[in-house]
């Protein structure tokens, strides 16, 4: 069997020969990189409380790992293979003498455990392996940038379905320079894999130099396609934005377009909790995704409601004291973003019955103060439009990078 050279020599490699081999000559547990494995796994739940447990998870899923590396490829033969590792090594593992898993404790484990994290402990691990390799004996040839190029490609898994029949697919990122595998992924469909892939976890593993203590130090690696709905990049019925107007007249185009953009928003904000939206994660800006809600709910407010509709009304969320209270106000709090939605959409549906109601574009409000870009005077609805319009279209730029960087989430 062909192992890679960061298996290869650890002691991984030397607990798989023992599980499969005569010999123990090859067997160091107490090396530093059988405790770093150990210590990956330990972070790894099986969803069971650990009072009482017998066998640590950490052992169990080790264990398993080397008998997978061994060749081994059902639960009985794994059961097989760590019930022949010596006692001594067993004592090792555990801290004392004990006796190997069975194949239900095995099979609870194995089942239990969260996949994605036992394969990113392990490609983390491998990882580790090859960068102390290279630093130990390093290759005049090699780049010493400090980058590293990774290819990601993915293949049906043959036989295997998922829990509704469908065929299961896994994109892997590799090292380009050895191939050494850093994780995997299920997506729903090949043609997505790598637009589907989980940016975050990956990266988390593929930092080199220097080390990363969080996946947030690490550049999240994505695809460029701007298209999250369809795999050819077509106008698609699930894309709330598409079929709409598109021979309209002047109003009708405006409004449109403006709807588009409001519907933006809500899409690059849907699944984040209060900790994601108040995320400032393009520092130094004080800019997140709750604060351009907050922010944009005043511009709906002072532009129709104050502007043209002429109400006295006071800012949402900001003052002549705090000018950016818009975006220092945006904490990770569930009622301030419910708060935030809540807001943005009133505005929003007065705006739109003001627009609907209006007797032509050519109504005006005026500003005095210059607030809008009038100069100092009355501005028409339709320069209203264009300049709103023109205000998410500039945010939904800062949206864009903003959600990638919590998530690695782009498109839209």
């Amino acid at each position: 069997m062909l192992l890679h050279p960061a298996v290869a020599e650890s002691g991984f490699a030397g607990l798989g020969a023992v599980a499969s081999g005569p010999t123990v000559a090859t067997i160091s547990p107490h090396r530093p990189g059988c405790a770093l494995l150990l210590q990956r796994f330990a972070s790894v739940s099986d969803g069971h409380r650990d009072q009482g447990r017998v066998h640590p998870v950490a052992v169990v899923l080790a264990l398993c790992a080397a008998a997978v590396v061994a060749g081994m490829a059902s639960f009985t033969a794994i059961t097989g293979s760590a019930g022949d590792v010596p006692a001594e090594l067993l004592v090792k593992l555990y801290g004392r003498p004990w006796a190997a898993p069975s194949k239900a404790t095995i099979w609870r484990v194995v089942t239990g455990a969260d996949a994605a994290a036992v394969d990113a402990m392990i490609g983390a691990w491998l990882l580790a392996h090859a960068a102390a390799r290279d630093t130990a004996t390093p290759d005049p040839a090699q780049d010493t940038s400090g980058l590293v190029a990774i290819m990601v490609d993915g293949e049906a898994v043959r036989g295997a379905t998922d829990t509704q029949g469908n065929q299961v697919h896994l994109p892997a990122d590799a090292i380009h320079r050895d191939a050494l595998v850093l994780g995997q992924v299920e997506v729903g469909a090949k043609s997505n894999e790598v637009r589907q892939e989980a940016p975050c976890r990956i990266s988390h593993s593929i930092c080199l130099s220097p080390p990363c203590a969080t996946p947030d130090d690490c550049a999240m690696p994505t695809t460029r396609r701007a298209d999250m709905f369809t795999a050819d990049g077509k106008p698609s019925d699930d894309d709330p934005r598409e079929h709409g107007p598109r021979l309209g007249d002047e109003r009708t185009t405006l409004v449109e377009s403006l709807r588009c953009q409001r519907l933006t928003l809500e899409m690059k904000c849907a699944g984040l909790d209060a900790e994601a939206m108040a995320q400032r994660s393009v520092e130094p800006s004080t800019m997140s995704l709750l604060g351009l809600v907050r922010h944009l709910a005043e511009v709906e407010r002072g532009t129709f409601r104050v502007m043209m509709a002429g109400h006295d009304v006071p800012r949402l969320f900001s003052s002549d004291a705090e000018r950016d209270g818009d975006f220092d106000g945006a904490v990770p709090d569930l009622q301030v973003v419910a708060q935030a939605w809540d807001a943005w959409r009133a505005e929003v549906d007065f705006a739109t019955r003001f627009v609907a109601e209006a007797p032509s574009l050519d109504v005006t409000g005026d500003d005095p103060a210059n607030q809008h870009g009038s100069g100092g005077g009355p501005m028409s609805l339709r320069q209203v439009l264009v300049g709103v319009i023109e205000e998410y279209a500039r945010h939904m730029g800062h949206v864009d990078l903003l959600r990638e960087r919590v998530d690695g989430r782009i498109g839209q």
